[in-house]
């Protein structure tokens, strides 16, 4: 069992029976029967209930959750010929300096080297180079893809269940 710190109408906080330190009016703990009460949860003086959540505000908060994993697998790195290599926008910008460099028929602007996510310089000649730009271009596309994909399925859902089960960490591209 858990006990609940309310605060008026709302839960603040949750914490195991007993664990529960004095605190001043108007807050107070109250023992919850759910153990799946969470902070926000709604208190109406008897009974701890989730907060009532709209479709719209589900389905942006699913949409956000997606948003932040693609994130986490750009901030990841991309994983090519067994070393990672940073693609956050401030690396993709050099990255696609680089690009435009080949594409005008000049060698690595970079001297023959590449710095990897864990801090080592990699050393590629122009055909090494032009394989992690494509690696990386291609990679990002399909996370852009994958991530498309889950915002026009929820988007699609109808009920705020739908939304709760759908799945987001489905379909997402192989960082290899």
């Amino acid at each position: 069992m858990k006990s609940a710190l309310v605060d008026g109408t709302k839960v603040v906080e949750v914490r195991t029976l007993g664990d529960t330190p004095p605190v001043a009016p108007p807050l107070k703990w109250v023992t919850c029967s759910d153990d799946a009460v969470q902070p926000g949860w709604a208190f109406d003086g008897t009974n701890i209930t989730a907060p009532v959540v709209s479709l719209s505000d589900a389905k942006i908060s699913k949409i956000h959750a997606a948003i932040n994993l693609m994130n986490e697998k750009i901030a990841t790195g991309r994983l090519h010929n067994g070393k990672s290599f940073q693609i956050r926008a401030e690396d993709r910008e050099n990255l696609l300096g680089a690009a435009v460099q080949f594409a005008r028929g000049k060698t690595n602007p970079h001297a023959g080297k590449w710095r990897a996510l864990d801090n080592t310089e990699v050393v590629m000649d122009d055909a090494a180079m032009g394989a992690l730009l494509d690696s990386v271009f291609a990679y990002l596309r399909d996370l852009r893809r994958q991530f498309t994909v889950h915002k026009e399925a929820i988007r699609a859902l109808t009920t705020v269940n739908d939304v709760n089960a759908y799945d987001i960490t489905a379909g997402w591209p192989a960082n290899t």
